[in-house]
């Protein structure tokens, strides 16, 4: 992942031109700058400028050193450092936008535009994404790259069920958010829930070849087990909470999990760490595992 740190430099840049942008309205901006707005939209907070600017920056310095201080941990995780990178640059973009549209009302008096706060997101925010998107499919056709000889999907419909009522919640609070602020606060949920659902609805795809194992995501391949790390598999009953902190994809290191619902799952056990699967019945993937990669494994 190391040829993508690059990319970390975008969501700076970005949090740089807005900083740019406060500090050359600074003689502009009225004595107090309007920074919260109540139910009805009627400005009832305000700050000094030079106040608001430093608050302003100091938010989103903070947020950029969390995110890349964790990025940079993550480096040689590739399903994880690509899930956060992408999750970057949306909230980023999201943030920035807003406070722009907070110097864009002080200065002018406009009312918030939320259209060019979604615009905003997804031209500065989205297209980063996406550009992960090509990049992880490109990453798919490196190693591993050999037929597939079985494939096996992992998602939870009931999990996705379940969380719908909350992202229609959300549709409800935003409604009712009494400021800028609070509905921004709501659009960034709505993009990590929506985000999640998408990966819910879209599963793991486990790819057995002959070179290994390979696991994918809507964005591509998430990671591929070589068989010559593989020692061997078998299925074991799993506390998915307890064990690797939730759903999803959980765990880094020496032990993983590619897990959304079930209480067993397979273990591939690796000559560093372990692996485990989710799956409704682990028994095939432990079928396909001994026929593809291990005869007599298990």
């Amino acid at each position: 992942m190391r040829r993508w740190l690059w990319m970390l430099a975008v969501p700076w840049l970005l949090a740089g031109g807005l900083l740019a942008r406060g500090l050359i309205a600074l003689p502009d901006l009225p004595e107090r700058v309007v920074i919260h707005f109540d139910r009805t939209g009627q400005p009832d907070g305000w700050l000094p400028p030079f106040l608001f600017l430093v608050l302003m920056a100091a938010f989103l310095a903070c947020e950029l050193l969390v995110f890349t201080f964790l990025l940079l941990w993550l480096r040689e995780d590739r399903s994880q450092f690509l899930a956060l990178l992408a999750f970057f640059h949306i909230f980023t973009a999201a943030e920035v936008s807003l406070f722009w549209q907070v110097l864009e009302f002080n200065l002018s008096g406009r009312s918030m535009g939320w259209t060019a706060v979604a615009v905003a997101t997804a031209a500065l925010g989205v297209a980063p994404a996406a550009l992960l998107v090509i990049a992880s499919r490109r990453w798919a056709g490196g190693e591993g790259g050999g037929p597939v000889l079985a494939e096996e999907i992992h998602r939870s419909s009931r999990r996705f069920w379940i969380n719908l009522p909350f992202c229609m919640g959300l549709a409800v609070a935003w409604s009712l958010a009494p400021d800028p602020l609070w509905k921004g606060v709501v659009v960034l949920l709505a993009f990590v829930v929506g985000y999640f659902m998408w990966l819910i609805w879209a599963g793991f795809r486990y790819r057995f070849r002959a070179e290994g194992v390979e696991i994918a995501g809507p964005l591509g391949r998430l990671e591929f087990i070589p068989a010559t790390e593989i020692l061997g598999g078998e299925v074991r009953p799993i506390r998915p909470l307890a064990e690797f902190g939730g759903w999803g994809i959980r765990g880094a290191g020496r032990r993983r999990a590619y897990v959304w619902e079930g209480r067993r799952a397979l273990c591939l056990r690796l000559r560093r760490g372990e692996v485990y699967l989710g799956h409704a019945e682990p028994e095939r993937l432990l079928e396909h595992l001994s026929r593809t990669l291990l005869p007599g494994a298990g």
